[in-house]
């Protein structure tokens, strides 16, 4: 019984080791609230002074359906003051409820992935399907969006993510120098249901040596 509870443990833990998720290179630290701006079909939305951490190959926003309901379609680029343009790209829908999000969104792919972190992006949204879409983010004095010549207060959440995820497996060497700033859910969960298992495994494998010790 012990050698089978162990043969569960190796598997428990390999699974765990094996598990992917998207690495999070940085956010403009502003949360996902319900204020919402609209896009018309061609109409574009620019956001200054953002930052771009390095290494970022992807960008998500909280995009919607406007009223009209609709699958939205949208298109991103960067710029930058002193690189130019960084990247465009076509805008992926993710559902509600992928990823355990209950918020549409789309990520944006920046190829090639950004080299140097910089802090005054300029990142443009334009809405590229013919029904309107609505884009998520907060109201605020600070705000740095622009539609045309219209200035609003208002600031959309943008988060980065490395290029590819990654299995804890491959980020064990990145995990390790980033656990006191480490985030519950993410690389705390790592940690705990590995500690569980290798726990669990040594227990088992005492007591299968102890069992068939004369």
């Amino acid at each position: 019984m012990p050698i089978v509870l162990v043969l569960v443990l190796l598997v428990a833990l390999g699974v765990t080791l094996a598990h992917s998720q998207s690495r999070l290179t940085g956010t403009n630290s502003v949360p996902q609230r319900s204020q919402k701006i609209g896009l018309q079909r061609g109409e574009e939305a620019c956001q200054g002074s953002q930052l771009m951490p390095k290494g970022s190959g992807r960008m998500r926003m909280f995009i919607a359906p406007g009223d009209l309901g609709g699958t939205p379609r949208a298109s991103m680029t960067i710029r930058h003051r002193l690189d130019g343009l960084v990247a465009r790209s076509e805008g992926r829908l993710v559902p509600p409820g992928a990823e355990g999000l209950p918020l549409s969104r789309m990520d944006f792919t920046i190829d090639p992935p950004v080299r140097r972190t910089r802090l005054d992006a300029y990142v443009c949204i334009r809405n590229t399907g013919r029904l309107p879409i609505v884009l998520t983010g907060v109201l605020t004095p600070f705000g740095q969006v622009n539609i045309g010549r219209k200035h609003l207060d208002i600031a959309l959440t943008t988060l980065w993510f490395a290029p590819e995820n990654k299995t804890w497996l491959a980020e064990l060497g990145a995990i390790v120098p980033r656990v006191g700033r480490a985030r519950m859910g993410g690389i705390w969960a790592f940690w705990g249901v590995s500690v569980l298992l290798l726990g669990a495994l040594s227990l088992a494998v005492i007591t299968a040596i102890r069992e068939n010790t004369p």
